[in-house]
């Protein structure tokens, strides 16, 4: 089980993590997989409260939060590092841009 304190200062993202790896092993995957999909579910709620005027920007940045950290999470327990996310990413922005720029020229 990772400690909840440090000896030695740490930045901001590896706090982050470090507190993730904690709510995993308090909880365990089974449980954060469940929030995940609560979570998910409550920002989809979030589109239906939009259509009825009832969503605040506050509302969306505690949802995507939610969502984000949790999905953060997933990826701890898939074993899939932050390097390979941020490079997958990429490659889906230059497919991104290669529609735009296609459907610009269309």
């Amino acid at each position: 089980m990772t400690p909840l304190t440090e000896d030695r200062p740490l930045n901001w993202r590896q706090r982050h993590i470090n507190t993730m790896r904690l709510a995993i092993d308090m909880w365990g995957h089974e449980i954060q997989i469940d929030m995940l999909v609560g979570e998910i579910g409550e920002l989809l709620t979030l589109f239906g409260r939009q259509a009825q005027g009832r969503a605040e920007l506050d509302d969306w940045l505690d949802e995507i939060a939610d969502v984000h950290m949790l999905l953060m999470q997933l990826s701890i327990m898939k074993g899939i590092k932050e390097d390979e996310i941020n490079e997958r990413i990429n490659q889906k922005m230059t497919e991104l841009r290669g529609r735009i720029y296609k459907d610009k020229e269309s």
